[in-house]
């Protein structure tokens, strides 16, 4: 069963933290620069955006 809506938060400051990669598995520390990394991260969240509202599911964006 899909949701009918989602609620999403497009990232504005994403990438690494040095405070925190050592307790989150899902951080890991590469060579790309903090701006290289914030494009990546915007393209992936506006392709996941537009998968859900193909299957027709009402996506709330919110800016950060």
């Amino acid at each position: 069963m899909l949701p009918h809506s989602v609620l999403m938060i497009r990232p504005a400051n994403f990438g690494f933290d040095q405070e925190t990669y050592q307790s989150n598995p899902f951080q890991k520390e590469i060579s790309m620069g903090p701006q290289e990394i914030a494009e990546i991260a915007v393209i992936e969240f506006d392709d996941a955006v537009e998968k859900m509202q193909k299957m027709g599911i009402n996506v709330h964006v919110i800016e950060d």
